[in-house]
């Protein structure tokens, strides 16, 4: 709401602001004469400033896409997404075991970029930082990645030389993998 004084039968209105992108049409009222609307008109966004991400990482398990797709908006400085920006965006590792692998550069579409295919192998906490031409971003919120279904034995403390009636020392340790290599802590065969 913005008001000015009628001079001369004329109220001037310099400094009018909207921060949001859309279409928009104005009311002129006093409280006593016939309200006036104007046409409708456009406000566009302003140039790309920041990478915000429209749909976060989420858990997922090692060797597997990150499901549903991570979404990265590219939005000017009042958080319009940049509908005119084609820009190619990349998505790197903002902390975590890594590394990340799959698709990590996408061209946005109408100001979004969709990654449908980033995988992680290691089991540990991450998040995901993209970046493009210098804008401005933030890591994801931490996401965890678990290990896999069990695959594979490995010798995690393996055999030492010892003498003939004597236990191993240390204890003969066999952890239970995925196919990644990731301890799957909830696997408990018989081994």
């Amino acid at each position: 709401t913005a008001s000015a004084t009628a001079v001369n039968g004329v109220a001037t209105f310099n400094n009018l602001i909207i921060n949001a992108a859309g279409s928009y049409m104005l009311t002129a009222s006093d409280g006593s004469y016939v309200p006036a609307m104007s046409a409708s008109f456009n406000i566009a966004a302003a140039a790309p400033n920041q990478l915000v991400f429209a749909a976060g990482p989420t858990d997922t398990t090692a060797g597997i896409a990150v499901s549903p797709s991570v979404v990265v908006d590219v939005e000017d400085q009042f958080g319009n997404i940049v509908t005119t920006d084609h820009s190619t965006v990349t998505m790197t590792l903002g902390s975590g075991p890594g590394p990340l692998t799959g698709t990590m550069m996408v061209q946005a579409t109408g100001g979004v970029a969709t990654f449908s295919n980033l995988l992680l192998d290691i089991a540990g906490t991450y998040s995901l930082a993209p970046q493009d031409n210098g804008l401005a971003t933030a890591n994801s919120a931490n996401f965890n990645v678990v290990p896999a279904a069990a695959a594979m034995l490995a010798f995690a403390q393996p055999p030492t030389n010892t003498n003939t009636g004597n236990a191993i020392t240390p204890a003969v340790i066999i952890d239970v993998e995925d196919q990644f290599g990731n301890l799957v802590t909830t696997a408990s065969p018989a081994i």
